[in-house]
């Protein structure tokens, strides 16, 4: 329980991060906030999808480290780039500075 918890906390820090740079690289039109924040999305997506893969690849796996590896990195990968591609997605809803003076 408490390794869910831990696991949860990790996710959740990483992720608030990773929205935080992704503000800022809207507002600011910065590549290098746009950079970290994925780094920080990859990074909640692995604390999330390795508790999630693995704790499923262990149960439904037992005898076959190489799949449970397999499994454990391929849902880290896709649970860090569903965070970033969701939030890119709805972060350029934002209007920028620029964006605004048109009005």
């Amino acid at each position: 329980m408490f390794n869910f918890l831990f696991a949860l906390l990790a996710t959740y820090v990483c992720y608030k991060r990773g929205l935080a740079y992704m503000l800022e690289s809207r507002i600011l039109a910065s590549r290098k906030a746009e950079r970290r924040s994925y780094v920080m999305f990859l990074l909640a997506g692995v604390f999330l999808g390795d508790f999630i893969g693995l704790t499923a690849a262990f149960h439904y796996l037992p005898n076959m480290p190489l799949l449970q590896a397999t499994v454990g990195t391929l849902c880290s990968i896709l649970c860090g780039e569903a965070f970033f591609y969701y939030n890119k997605r709805a972060v350029q809803k934002i209007p920028t500075v620029q964006e605004r003076k048109n009005y």
